[in-house]
């Protein structure tokens, strides 16, 4: 929104004030990026708890046989977020012919555990990374710029960062552990809201590895919780197609005590909306996501709703296994099949009716 005052004084503009307030980044206002930027950084919560880091020169090309390195060190159970505004490296002949291998180009190195020196996110070129998170308090951003000279008009990089508490999960009320410690734990209150959203950390970056999440609907008494997720990539398939185990996965329970809800099959994978849809047997209905070690997935957009009435697509929309035809579906409601062979039957005896006239 931009507004202007101005003093009119016989057709003469005398003073003129321009206002501009934008809400459009969550990480907003940051400071520029100064002309001499630092190339080696250690930065703490309690120094600078969000900022911008930026290429040497940027935005003009960056020089030469550089690298640079910047440590992020947050509060423990906290994590560190990055998420790139800007991104242009050099990109050598090599490049396209070893389709886009960034091993041997100019390139922005994630990391994320302090005693493994192995990357586990390389980026080049000028695709623009996703948004990314840390699995602990700990992250290191590394950019190489190769000796090859003539970075033509590359003109290097520019993140936001931000520590926090809430893993990148903006909704619900977040529970803490012993001495404050924050937990991926949010619970969702019919009192408070009847209708709303929810989404893995990080969303719509990645999510992080090795991080469980709980997410808890409380209704009133009478009311079932309706769950759908859009956009949902949650981990890969093994070759047993099965949902769990070593696979990230998202579980369903109506129960608040551990364990499996027999109902409910673990899901994974990518799905259309539909298929993910699940609808609680009462008040009470709980969302469990595990990931393990895989930087990969973009997780999803999870919709709730509150309500005293009963979906009939959900809980009785199968899963991916009822569909693949290695495992039963719950037995709360009809599966596809029979949906299926029931639209065949009408479709059957409509065309009889009509060849019969």
């Amino acid at each position: 929104m931009v507004v202007v005052f101005a003093r009119l004084s016989w057709l003469v503009l005398w003073t003129i004030t321009v206002t501009f307030v934008s809400s459009f980044n969550q990480y907003s206002p940051f400071q520029q990026c100064p002309v001499s930027a630092e190339c080696n950084k250690n930065i703490t919560q309690a120094s600078s708890p969000e900022g911008t880091i930026c290429s040497p020169r940027y935005s003009h090309p960056y020089p030469a046989d550089i690298t640079c390195t910047y440590d992020f060190y947050a509060n423990p159970g906290e994590r560190v977020q990055i998420k790139f505004t800007h991104f242009n490296l050099y990109k050598s002949k090599i490049y396209s012919e070893v389709n886009g291998d960034c091993k041997l180009e100019d390139s922005v190195s994630i990391f994320i555990y302090e005693d493994y020196d192995e990357a586990t996110a390389m980026f080049c070129g000028d695709t623009l990374p996703l948004q990314f998170m840390s699995a602990n308090n700990w992250m290191r951003v590394r950019f190489v710029s190769n000796p090859s000279p003539g970075k033509g008009q590359a003109s290097g990089f520019e993140f936001q960062y931000k520590f926090r508490k809430d893993f990148g999960i903006t909704t619900g009320l977040q529970s803490f552990g012993d001495r404050n410690r924050p937990l991926c734990h949010f619970t969702y209150n019919s009192k408070m809201q009847k209708v709303g959203n929810f989404t893995s950390p990080n969303y719509p970056g990645v999510y992080p590895s090795v991080t469980n999440c709980q997410y808890v609907f409380r209704g009133e008494r009478g009311e079932r919780v309706t769950i759908t997720m859009d956009n949902f990539d949650v981990g890969l398939r093994s070759e047993t197609n099965v949902c769990g185990g070593q696979n990230d996965h998202v579980t369903f329970t109506c129960y608040s005590h551990e364990g499996p809800d027999k109902g409910f099959q673990p899901i994974c994978g990518v799905m259309q909306s539909l298929l993910t849809k699940r609808v609680s047997d009462g008040e009470y209905f709980r969302v469990l996501m595990t990931s393990n070690d895989n930087y990969e997935h973009t997780g999803f957009l999870g919709r709730y709703e509150f309500g005293k009435g009963y979906n009939v697509f959900a809980p009785t929309t199968p899963s991916p296994e009822t569909l693949s035809g290695r495992e039963s579906s719950s037995p709360r409601g009809p599966s596809l099949d029979v949906i299926s062979a029931t639209l065949l039957g009408l479709l059957v005896c409509f065309y009889m009716n009509t060849a019969m006239s």
